[in-house]
């Protein structure tokens, strides 16, 4: 049960990890856009499993019935071992943190981390470069085809749909507005619009026109 529960969560926070940062508001193309972003996230989930595999192999037999109840980090280890769903539960949160700790960086150009973060580093990155590939394809994909149902109408009442779509109370509002007025086409309008509000925004907004 642990080491299900373990990959799961960390499964999970994995793709939250990567979607809730520049792709907030792209997140539903990032999850559809192609395998990279479930690779990495299987990569985790696979490390959490690791993680528990070892706390049962060395850490859980070391423990005795004397850490038992002890208010101390042996007497957490005690009771994760008599817990199975816990030390899922542990791991799964904290697994993905404990595989990218790094303890410091050589001071190379590029600032190597040396740690766990050292051997994730391999997987990590070039997953992540693909991960931009797939989604910006996935996200082209989908602004071109929607431009292409639009490519009769004018730019400026394109633009003036975008513009009047704006929330109000949208705290960046004028840049957002300022943004928009400078596309040159109605791909990069859908485009600059998909970036800032998401999928449902936008198609809200070419409803206008």
């Amino acid at each position: 049960m642990a080491y299900f529960i373990a990959a799961a969560l960390t499964y999970g926070l994995a793709l939250l990890d990567v979607g809730l940062g520049k792709y907030a508001n792209t997140f539903g193309f990032l999850i559809r856009s192609g395998f990279g972003v479930h690779a990495l996230a299987l990569f985790y989930a696979a490390l959490a499993s690791v993680i528990v595999l070892f706390f049962d192999g060395l850490v859980a037999p070391a423990l005795t019935a004397a850490n038992e109840g002890r208010p101390d980090f042996l007497g957490f280890l005690a009771w994760l071992k008599n817990n199975p769903m816990a030390l899922g539960i542990f791991v799964g949160v904290f697994g993905k943190g404990l595989a990218d700790l790094q303890l410091f960086s050589l001071p190379t150009p590029s600032s190597y981390p040396i740690g766990l973060r050292s051997f994730t580093i391999l997987v990590d990155a070039p997953l992540r470069k693909r991960i931009f590939i797939e989604h910006y394809n996935c996200v082209s994909a989908f602004a071109s085809a929607e431009a292409d149902k639009v490519k009769q109408k004018n730019i400026t009442d394109l633009r003036d749909a975008f513009v009047g779509a704006v929330p109000s109370d949208f705290p960046a509002r004028a840049p957002t507005i300022a943004d928009f007025k400078k596309a040159q086409d109605a791909l990069e309008l859908i485009l600059k619009a998909l970036n800032r509000f998401g999928r449902t925004w936008t198609i809200q907004a070419l409803k206008r026109v």
